[in-house]
């Protein structure tokens, strides 16, 4: 009777295995262990309310250097990472392959991994073929609910039916959910693995993440209106569609006033206005992510000798990050002017 295979079961089986052949028990320790940490918390990644959608971008440049490439951030070591083997190996008939992207993957991007598992014997196999993927935490994988996949900390696992004919090969696509704030510019090496009987096959893979990619937008929180002569303050929110959260350099916000107004002082914090109180210039680091807004809450003067019921045209917002492909973005606004408060009695 064959004794089915669990991931535990099989991963000490085949390290086992690599261990009596490298002549040392220590090996062992190469057992993966530590779990998933959790998704970045917040809505939807990369999706757009429709509010935001509406806004049309204008071509006025915002000045901002372009770094040549994302720094990779220093990690310590992490119970997280892939532990491969030193490379390929097989024992028995069943072998794996692999369809991998040759080229770098943006973090927060979805690449495919193609899994193909042949019987290169003579006859088909009697005994069920369990698949492990690994990966590194707190990437996620996913595939067709008719896969079978279950997850564990540190990748998942599916099975191929026993009775794979002489020569046939089972095709499998996993999706790859690379996280947002995976390090850009690194090299993680991981493993998919095969168990069928007594047999195993080992397939290295590097997931190779390349610069970051951010899409950003801004927009108000509300209308504004203030009467002649009022100071109104007001929310500006910055949002980024992703698909990464893990980028660097600054993140540059511009605010230009409508006619017959001026931003008050204080300016905002991160922000300073230029001589004429008609633009303001803000900066954050590596900001905003994914699942979190940047809010300002700047506020803006109308001139005493506006007219109640005018729209006041001119406001422009502009926001830009050397990582945002589609360039500068900007969302122009108006200020209602409202008739001015009778005095109290």
């Amino acid at each position: 009777m064959t004794v089915p295979l669990t991931p535990d079961r099989a991963a000490r089986s085949l390290l086992r295995r690599r261990a009596a052949a490298a002549g040392t028990a220590a090996l062992l320790l190469l057992l993966p262990v530590g779990a998933a940490r959790a998704a970045a918390p917040g809505g939807g990644r990369g999706s757009v309310p429709a509010h935001r959608a509406a806004h049309q971008p204008s071509t006025r440049p915002i000045a901002l250097s372009t770094p040549a490439s994302a720094a990779a951030p220093t990690t310590a070591p992490n119970p997280d990472h892939c532990v491969p083997p030193p490379g390929d190996s097989a024992t028995g008939p069943v072998r794996v392959a692999l369809e991998w992207p040759g080229t770098p993957v943006t973090p927060g991007a979805r690449p495919t991994l193609g899994v193909r598992v042949t019987n290169t014997g003579a006859t088909a196999t009697t005994d069920p073929t369990l698949v492990v993927v690994h990966l590194p935490a707190p990437n996620s994988i996913s595939a067709d609910p008719g896969t079978g996949l279950t997850l564990f900390g540190t990748g998942g696992q599916y099975t191929v039916p026993a009775g794979l004919p002489a020569g046939a090969t089972a095709a499998t696509t996993l999706t790859l959910d690379v996280h947002p704030e995976d390090p850009p510019n690194a090299t993680e090496h991981c493993d998919v693995s095969s168990f069928t009987g007594p047999d195993h096959a080992t397939v290295r893979y590097d997931l190779v993440t390349g610069d970051p990619e951010v899409t950003l937008s801004i927009l108000l929180d509300e209308p504004v209106s203030a009467a002649p002569g009022a100071t109104v303050t007001f929310g500006v929110s910055a949002h980024n569609a992703g698909p990464s959260n893990a980028y660097s350099g600054t993140t540059a916000i511009s605010m230009t006033a409508p006619a017959r107004t001026h931003w008050a002082a204080p300016a905002p914090y991160g922000c300073t206005a230029d001589a004429a109180q008609t633009v303001l210039s803000c900066t954050t680091a590596g900001s905003p992510l994914t699942w979190r807004d940047d809010y300002i809450r700047p506020s803006l003067t109308v001139d005493r000798d506006a007219v109640p019921g005018t729209l006041l045209a001119g406001g422009l917002l502009g926001v830009t990050n050397p990582w945002d492909c589609h360039g500068p973005q900007y969302t122009p606004f108006t200020v209602t002017v409202t008739p001015t408060p009778n005095p109290t009695p």
